[in-house]
């Protein structure tokens, strides 16, 4: 007996779903010693043989304060889509989004200080995803710097590497800032003298900002030199005496 296409079609989708691969909580690790662990490393603190060969280091999913600096919602859409400026490639032609969600999970269940669930972004003040704070209070953070900032010594780190998209004076104008989008932070412009602090700019600094051109400094500065960058840009734009 012939049936009508309709009905053809429908048995033919029913068949392939049917047969294609359940997605289980217990293939996230498998997934992600597959695609991830060859940047990552198998304990997710970035330190693996294809590390030295990358401009931009991998991510250190172990570090201090990752589970507050990225929501989960972020690494998913990172995982499937990628990272512009990083080795990041995106894997949504070969990972569902359920898979990534696995993955992520995986990460900030055995790897990430926090355990899952989708936290509040210290880094939202930066223009980046997350809730942002009122504009007349300094944005809060996960926790504090580690220690206090010198700015006489943050100052030629600053002009030395944050100069060229920050400009000298802070208002965004490096020589590269013509070539970013979004644009470097103005340090000067009301909202950031409003927001930010020496505990929100270190953590900025360290970690990097989502959304934006701003690296991760950790894996080159000391947690030092990273304090004494963010007083020197608190003192000097921020809160200039």
């Amino acid at each position: 007996m012939s049936q009508s296409f309709p009905a053809l079609r429908g048995a033919a989708l029913l068949l392939i779903a049917m047969s294609a691969p359940v997605v289980q909580a217990a293939d996230a690790p498998e997934l992600y010693h597959q695609y991830c662990s060859v940047c990552h490393g198998d304990r997710g603190d970035g330190r693996s043989r294809a590390r030295q060969g990358l401009s931009t280091p991998p991510r250190d999913f172990t570090a201090p304060g990752m589970s507050e600096a990225l929501t989960r919602d972020y690494m998913v859409n990172v995982v499937l889509n990628g990272k512009s400026g990083t080795a990041m490639v995106g894997w949504k032609t070969r990972l569902s989004k359920t898979q990534a969600e696995g993955v992520v999970d995986y990460i900030r269940q055995n790897f990430m200080h926090g355990r899952g669930g989708t936290v509040k972004d210290p880094h939202a003040a930066h223009g980046t995803q997350g809730e942002s704070a009122p504009a007349s209070a300094p944005q809060a953070v996960a926790q504090k710097a580690p220690l206090p900032g010198r700015a006489a010594k943050g100052a030629p780190l600053y002009n030395a590497n944050c100069s060229t998209c920050h400009g000298l004076t802070g208002e965004g104008n490096g020589p590269r800032a013509y070539f970013i989008f979004p644009k470097p932070r103005n340090f000067t412009a009301d909202d950031a003298r409003a927001r930010f602090n020496p505990d929100s700019l270190f953590f900025a600094v360290k970690h990097g900002v989502q959304g934006r051109e701003m690296p991760a400094w950790g894996p080159v500065f000391n947690d030092q030199q990273i304090a004494d960058v963010s007083q020197y840009v608190y003192e000097s734009f921020i809160r200039p005496q």
